[in-house]
């Protein structure tokens, strides 16, 4: 997804041995507890990636809703099929110790099934070696709503139950291909987005106004396909030591009113239907009550069997979050933004820090499960108005350091309660197509898509800031696995720096040679302001980043 978060507090705190200042006016870089780590980003293929149709990729459903819908379309998007190795060198340069992005299906089985593309599969084990090279671990994504347009064709994707069998055998084929590398899987990025946007609504691909019904039967076999995926795993690769999550997007919620009896209901009421609906299935193999009573929603609901059941139970090995707003909820389960809220360049964002904390909190003593924070982030409003060189060297209002330091400040307190939170990835790692337009920007890296094709890189002024706070950590995620190719990215030099004509000092990027077969990659321009600070990476198999820490 393409979204972010932002804060609102400031002090110093000691927790545990973890040191946050989240002070403005007193900002230094301070030491982790060895054990510890806040540094990493988020990516997703389709808003990312770009070369929609090169080296053998076909049409997913988001390109030719894109191509319909949209103008501009992300066609090109920040070209991170043709950067990859530099944006991947900013990993190192920023300290990144996880990397989290989606593969795009139909680039590697571009007919839905059938003979892989080898020139797509190269493509994303050279993502992976670059990741390692630059310390990140990676967390790949299997969907990132970008399924191939063949499949819908074929069958009309997630409503139909072949997708299940297919999106198996893709399963498949990526652990073949990427499990001697890979601990960290994602099955499906906010398969209730997907499902409502894609199936009910109609507002992104593959664009089908189906109602309820057509969004209970595609989140139906969204469940099982992360049961069928994870119990393959753990019978035909047991031992490997993977972990599985789902990343859903949850919400704050809070009554209208907080001295009415029914909002209070209400509220709390909201919070377990998304529970139920997100999590439980891979948990408990069902979803809970509050999904099946909903009003709006109960008689559109599938229902699991017992068989079902038994998939889907217990495949969940952390709960996999994207938090990015809160809500106020009426008796009549009406939404609204809470006082002293503000909203990013996301209309639908409110921005409220502590609310992380309070989610986190609930998952775990809920579910006694690992948090991985899976997306968090902030799109500063009116940035896009600014020239590019004022978007990097001025936050115009400040929001966006202020949102890391109140939500770096919610995270450590969150951890200070004895929640296990073990990754905080930020959304995204540079700024890429947010699903209908390129003006909401959330990345921690900047794209200049006005300077005639070149799309040069600099990192955020606000992101410097944010690497040095998490300078010294180191990750918890375990050792990283050896790169497969022999020639991989890494950055030149420790400054992280530019050469004199302003290309970034990288090396090669796979075995073939001095570049990948996604064909040559042209030097991605980076500003002299580029850190050798400390930020964590993960991106999304649609092709989009995001800024992680990992504790």
């Amino acid at each position: 997804m393409g979204v972010l978060l932002r804060i609102c507090h400031l002090s110093l705190y000691r927790l545990q041995h973890i040191v946050l200042i989240t002070s403005l006016s007193s900002i230094q870089p301070r030491p982790f507890n060895r054990n510890h780590n806040l540094k990493p980003t988020t990516t997703a293929a389709f808003q990312m990636e770009g070369a929609w149709n090169t080296n053998g990729k076909k049409a997913s459903v988001a390109d030719t809703f894109s191509q319909k819908n949209f103008n501009p379309w992300p066609n090109v998007a920040p070209d991170h099929y043709h950067h990859m190795p530099t944006d991947l060198a900013f990993l190192s340069q920023l300290g990144a110790t996880a990397y989290r992005f989606s593969v795009a299906w139909s680039r590697v089985l571009p007919d839905c099934t059938g003979t892989p593309n080898e020139e797509g599969i190269q493509f994303y084990s050279d993502v992976i070696d670059n990741a390692l090279a630059n310390g990140a671990q990676p967390y790949l994504t299997m969907h990132h709503w970008d399924l191939p347009q063949a499949c819908f064709d074929k069958y009309g994707g997630f409503t139909d139950p072949q997708i299940v069998d297919d999106f198996v055998a893709y399963a498949t084929l990526l652990f073949d291909r990427f499990g001697d590398r890979v601990t960290y899987w994602l099955t499906q990025n906010e398969m209730e987005s997907n499902c409502n946007f894609g199936y009910r609504d109609g507002k992104y691909g593959p664009g089908v106004v189906g109602g309820n019904t057509a969004k209970y039967k595609c989140l139906y076999h969204s469940h099982l396909i992360h049961g069928k995926v994870v119990q393959l795993a753990r019978s035909k690769y047991a031992g490997k030591g993977w972990k599985f999550g789902a990343p859903s997007i949850m919400s704050y919620y809070t009554p209208k009113d907080p001295n009415n009896a029914a909002d209070v209901a209400a509220a709390t009421f909201m919070k377990n239907r998304d529970y139920g609906l997100f999590w439980e299935p891979s948990i408990t193999g069902n979803y809970t009550n509050e999904v099946y009573t909903y009003p709006n929603d109960a008689a559109s609901v599938v229902p699991f069997t017992a068989a079902d059941a038994a998939i889907m139970k217990g495949t969940s090995d952390f709960i996999a979050l994207n938090y990015y707003s809160a809500y106020t909820v009426d008796s009549s389960y009406n939404t609204g933004a809470p006082d002293g809220t503000v909203t990013s360049a996301s209309s639908w964002q409110n921005v409220y820090a502590p609310g992380i904390r309070s989610v986190a909190n609930d998952l775990y003593k809920r579910y006694s499960l690992d948090i991985h924070i899976t997306e968090v982030g902030y799109a500063t409003p009116g940035e896009v108005n600014l020239t590019s060189a004022a978007a990097v060297a001025a936050d115009a209002t400040g929001a966006r350091q202020q949102f890391w330091s109140d939500h770096l400040q919610q995270v450590a307190l969150t951890v200070a309660d004895g929640v296990p939170v073990k990754a905080l990835l930020a959304w995204s790692l540079t700024d890429n197509f947010e699903w209908w337009t390129f003006d909401i920007r959330y990345g921690c890296i900047a794209v200049n898509y006005t300077d005639g094709g070149a799309y040069q890189r600099t990192v955020k002024k606000p992101t410097q800031w944010l690497a040095a706070q998490l300078a010294g950590a180191v990750s918890p995620l375990g050792p990283l696995a050896a790169q497969k190719n022999a020639s991989i990215t890494v950055p030149g030099g420790s400054g992280g720096g530019t050469t004199p004509s302003g290309s970034a000092t990288s090396k090669t990027v796979s075995s073939t040679g001095t570049s990948s077969k996604s064909g040559a990659a042209p030097a991605a321009a980076v500003a002299p302001g580029t850190v050798t600070a400390v930020v964590a990476v993960a991106a999304a198999a649609a092709a989009a980043a995001a800024v992680v820490a990992v504790l």
